[in-house]
Parts: structure tokens; sequence; C-alpha cells
């Protein structure tokens, strides 16, 4: 995440926040699940954050999504992975389905 942009740091620092704090309780099947959507990301989201790819709405969707976590807004991050899913997945295919696990 070094490479995204620092304005942008605070995605990859949400999700990867809440990675490691689900890992340190997670069961086994559980941690292979975490440990594969850090992969998903940090292969897909990562580059697509340094590289500017994400269409202005679903970084706006994205963006919100990860102040709704810092929040423990759980409800409203769901609502907001919705659209993510349904009209971003072309280009969220790749990391969309990470941040749902998380």
């Amino acid at each position: 995440p070094s490479v995204v942009p620092a304005h942008l740091q605070f995605i990859p620092q949400t999700l990867n926040g809440l990675i490691t704090q689900c890992l340190s309780v997670a069961m086994p099947i559980q941690r292979k699940i975490l440990e594969d959507s850090q992969r998903r990301l940090a292969m897909h989201l990562w580059g697509q954050l340094q590289r500017n790819e994400l269409s202005p709405p679903a970084l706006d969707l994205l963006s919100r999504l990860c102040q709704a976590l810092q929040r423990r807004s759980w409800d409203e991050a769901f609502d907001l992975h919705l659209p993510l899913m349904s009209h971003h997945f072309g280009e969220c295919g790749g990391w969309v389905m990470a941040v749902k696990r998380v």
C-alpha cells in the first residue's frame, strides 16, 4: 500500500487494519478466507489506486465504505458495498468480494 497516493492511504489502512483485527481471533477456515482477501486486495485494489484506474463513482463509493468501516457503521458499509457489486463489478471484480468478506 505504500505505492497508493497519500490522499487514498486511508483505504488500505482501513481494510488492512480490519483484516489484522479479524486474523487475531479467526479460526483456521476464517484465516484462509482473510488471507485470500489480503492477496486479492494487494493484487488488484492497491494497483488500481496507484494507477488511478477506478472511476470517480467507484472511488467515491469505496471511500465512503471505508469511512463507514472506520466508524463501525456496518449497515452503512453494506449498503455502500452493494452498488460496487452491482454497478461497478467490471472494474471492482478482482477485489470487491474481498472487501465483503472482511
